[in-house]
C-alpha cells in the first residue's frame, strides 16, 4: 500500500499504473479480511477505489473481478447498501462466470439479496434469489479448478445452505417439499464449512427440518437421530442468540419425539418422563 502511493500519473506509463493501483487495491482487500470495524470499512471503500483506477486503465483478468466484487460483498455487510449489490452484478455481467471464486461471488450477491428480501416479507423473491444462488455455486463446480481456489465442498456447502434457505422460503409459500431435498441439502453442508452469514454453520438447522420431516411420516427413530445430531453440532454457545435458539428448538423437537415414540409404546411411565422433558424444554 505504502509502494503503491508513489505511482504518479505524470512519471509512470499506464500498464505500471494498472498494476499498482491493483496491487493497492488487493493489498487493502487482504489487510481488511477479518472481524468487522469502522477502520476495515475504511480500507474497504480504498480498496474499491484502487481497483476501479485498474480497471479504468484496462485491467479486465478474471482475478480483478474476483477481488473487486468480493470487495463491494465485504462493504456490503458492514454497511448495506442496494447500490453496491448493483455495482456488483455489473462487474459480474462484464466479467461473466469465468472462475470458481466469480461463481461463488455471484451466489453470495444473489443469496444477499434473497435474505434482504425474506426479512422485509417478500418470499417469492427470497425463493428466486435462493434458487438463483444455488445455481450459481454449482455453476463453480463444473469449472476447473486453479490454484488457491475454492474447493469442491467450499462451493457444495454454500450451494447446500442456499438449498436450505429455499427450503425455507417454500414453506412459507406453502410449496411441497421433500426428503430428498433435505438429504442433498445436509450431504452438501456435511462436504464443507458454509459461510452462513450469522457466523454459525447452517448444518444443525438443516437436520432439524429433516428430523421434522421424518417425523410427519412417521419415522420418529430416523427423526430422533437428526435431532440429536443436530444438538451434539450445535454452539455451545448459549449467549449468541441465534445458537440458543437452535439448541432450544432442537431439545423441544427431542422431546415430542421421546413423547410420541412413548404414546405409541403405551409406556405409562415413558409417557410421564417424556412430558416432564416435553415441558421443562417447552
Amino acid at each position: 500500500v505504502a509502494t503503491s502511493s508513489h505511482v504518479l500519473a505524470r512519471i509512470h506509463r499506464p500498464p505500471a499504473q494498472q498494476r499498482y493501483h491493483g496491487m493497492r487495491g488487493v493489498a487493502q482487500l487482504l489487510l481488511a479480511r477479518g472481524e468487522p470495524s469502522s477502520a476495515i470499512l475504511g480500507l474497504l471503500e480504498e480498496a474499491s477505489k484502487a481497483l476501479s483506477e485498474s480497471r479504468q486503465l484496462g485491467d479486465r483478468s478474471s482475478q480483478h473481478f474476483e477481488y473487486a466484487v468480493e470487495t463491494l460483498l465485504r462493504r456490503n455487510r458492514l454497511a448495506p447498501s442496494t447500490a453496491l449489490l448493483e455495482e456488483a452484478d455489473a462487474l459480474l455481467e462484464q466479467a461473466g462466470l469465468a472462475s470458481r471464486r466469480l461463481a461463488y461471488n455471484a451466489g453470495d450477491v444473489s443469496l444477499t439479496r434473497g435474505v434482504q428480501a425474506m426479512g422485509e416479507g417478500r418470499h417469492a423473491d427470497a425463493l428466486a434469489q435462493y434458487q438463483s444462488a444455488a445455481a450459481a455455486y454449482a455453476s463453480g463446480l463444473r469449472l476447473p479448478s486453479r490454484a488457491f481456489d475454492m474447493a469442491d465442498g467450499d462451493l457444495r456447502a454454500k450451494r447446500g445452505y442456499a438449498r436450505l434457505r429455499a427450503h425455507y422460503a417454500k414453506s412459507k409459500l406453502s410449496i411441497d417439499t421433500s426428503s430428498d431435498e433435505l438429504n442433498e441439502i445436509v450431504q452438501d453442508l456435511e462436504s464443507g464449512e458454509a459461510d452462513a452469514f450469522s457466523g454459525l454453520s447452517p448444518l444443525p438447522e438443516a437436520l432439524l427440518w429433516r428430523a421434522k420431516c421424518f417425523r410427519s411420516s412417521g419415522d420418529l427413530g430416523r427423526a430422533v437421530q437428526d435431532v440429536r445430531r443436530a444438538i451434539e453440532l450445535a454452539p455451545g454457545d448459549t449467549q449468541v442468540p441465534e445458537a440458543a435458539d437452535v439448541l432450544a428448538r432442537a431439545r423441544c423437537e427431542l422431546a415430542e419425539c421421546e413423547f410420541e415414540s412413548a404414546l405409541a409404546a403405551d409406556e405409562t411411565l415413558l409417557v410421564e418422563r417424556a412430558l416432564r422433558e416435553l415441558l421443562t424444554a417447552s
